[in-house]
């Protein structure tokens, strides 16, 4: 993909991330929260598929030169996906911070 290519899809997907982000402030903490832990049971249901894409992008990775070191820090495993999800269900069970006020200076 050329650098022009890459730089409109991920101007797109900023665009569509504040669109997103305005929608779910508004959305209520337990709907939030669903969608969250439903992220979560689709990272398990689809973890085969994700983990054969990644080890795609990994050999292409390394027929491009990546560092170990960096092609460590890409790998996606089970492991990583089950934290993943741990992340997911740990920030599903905070209290919803949207339209409080932690601080206010003068």
């Amino acid at each position: 993909m050329e650098r022009a290519h890459i730089e409109a899809a991920v101007l797109d997907m900023v665009k569509k991330a504040k669109a997103a982000a305005r929608t779910l402030s508004a959305m209520p903490a337990t709907v939030k929260n669903a969608i969250l832990l439903d992220v979560g049971e689709s990272l398990i249901a689809q973890q085969p598929f994700i983990i054969a894409e990644n080890l795609k992008d990994m050999a292409a990775g390394e027929k491009k030169g990546l560092s170990a070191a960096m092609l460590n820090r890409l790998q996606i495993t089970e492991k990583v996906i089950g934290e993943m999800v741990q992340g997911l269900k740990e920030v599903a069970a905070l209290e919803d911070p949207v339209g409080e006020i932690s601080e206010m200076r003068r």
